[in-house]
């Protein structure tokens, strides 16, 4: 029984080994197509990503944190924003304005924190001017809780946004696709292969099972 076993696991193996070879050009076209296809998409959609960090007199905890979001929320104060924008003819690739509520959706504020600093982030589809965005962005956002909140008096932009990061991590992610494809189309092209060869017996076992009922008669 365990000789049949391991008769049964090589013929398998031969069987995969056989299906790779007669199929490896089919499936190195479908890796490169839909590898290519995927780096399209990426290149088309890519994600940027840019921090400043703010600083205040006193520590910005949960409660003063809370004000914080509040204020990046504000349409307000995200509409102030997004005019100090276009004064400065700050822009999209395509013409566009920068609206305050885009200006807001893009802001990342972290949950907890209890310190006198806090980084401030945000993303978007282009590299170009994102530091800039963030930057007169957070100048109304500590220019408005100055004056207005009793939790903040001195907040400042003690390091303004400067390097703006990808992270699109397109390599990655077309290695994972790569390797995905490589899987989808082996099992396919086996599974394929399983049947043909089904098929093809079955019809053989229908020819003989007729010959022989021809030779009685």
């Amino acid at each position: 029984m365990e000789t049949e076993k391991k008769y049964e696991k090589t013929i398998s193996l031969k069987r995969m080994l056989y299906s790779l070879k007669k199929n490896f050009l089919f499936i190195i076209i479908f890796i490169v197509l839909i590898t290519g296809l995927s780096a399209v998409f990426f290149s088309k959609n890519k994600k940027y990503t840019v921090t400043a960090q703010l600083c205040n007199d006193t520590n910005i905890t949960l409660t003063s944190l809370s004000t914080l979001k509040d204020a990046m929320n504000s349409s307000t104060i995200m509409e102030r924003a997004a005019q100090k924008l276009e004064e400065k003819g700050i822009q999209h690739a395509n013409g566009e304005f920068y609206t305050a509520k885009e200006l807001s959706n893009n802001l990342v504020i972290p949950s907890t924190n209890n310190s006198l600093y806090i980084d401030i982030s945000m993303v978007g589809n282009e590299k170009n001017n994102l530091d800039f965005v963030l930057n007169i962005t957070l100048e109304e956002v500590t220019k408005y809780l100055n004056a207005e909140s009793t939790l903040f008096s001195k907040l400042s932009i003690s390091s303004p946004a400067k390097e703006i990061k990808d992270t699109t991590k397109m390599g990655n992610k077309l290695i994972f696709i790569a390797l995905l494809s490589f899987l989808i189309s082996y099992v396919a092209v086996i599974i394929i292969d399983i049947h043909i060869d089904t098929v093809e017996n079955i019809e053989d076992v229908q020819e003989f099972s007729k010959n022989v009922y021809e030779i009685d008669l």
